[in-house]
């Protein structure tokens, strides 16, 4: 693992864990999941990646979560579901590292990107991964439903296989 990609798991992580645990959330995602409530599943996770984003002080754009941060407001940027940005400085500043130690511009690369698959066709979260390994960012993520674990170890061993 690469010590930027190490360095920004180590900050999202725990942030993640905090808020996936929060109770609003762990109860609304276990009702949506056991029920396969798949729409729904992606929506509140969605929303648990991006408030894990800003907790660790990133800024981060999805659906239903617009950002501001780049000269091209939007919500998703290169199809990618939640993308993430380090802080920006107003104007003002001059340029200066984030906390992965890179200068900030005004189109910066991603901190990290997420991609939340609800699909049941294995091809498709395939091309989810694949999708993350091709942005340049220090954390790539895909999140992927799967009713059971066993079904989910043998999705995570295939895309070992057929894409990393």
């Amino acid at each position: 693992m690469r010590a930027d990609m190490a360095s920004a798991s180590e900050i999202w992580v725990p942030a993640f864990f905090d808020e996936v645990r929060a109770p609003d959330s762990a109860d609304a995602l276990k009702v949506a999941s056991a029920n396969a409530q798949l729409a729904q599943w992606t929506q509140l996770l969605t929303s648990v990646v991006v408030r894990a984003c800003v907790r660790v002080g990133w800024s981060a754009a999805a659906k239903g979560h617009k950002l501001q941060r780049l000269p091209q407001v939007g919500q998703e940027y290169l199809g990618i579901d939640v993308m993430a940005f380090a802080a920006s400085l107003d104007d003002t500043h001059p340029p200066v590292g984030d906390a992965l130690g890179r200068r900030r511009t005004r189109w910066p690369f991603p901190v990290a990107v997420f991609e939340l698959e609800n699909s049941r066709d294995d091809d498709r979260v395939a091309y989810s991964l694949w999708k993350v390994l091709s942005v340049r960012a220090p954390l790539r993520v895909v999140f992927a439903y799967r009713a059971d674990w066993e079904s989910g170890r043998a999705l995570v061993h295939a895309l070992g296989e057929s894409v990393v």
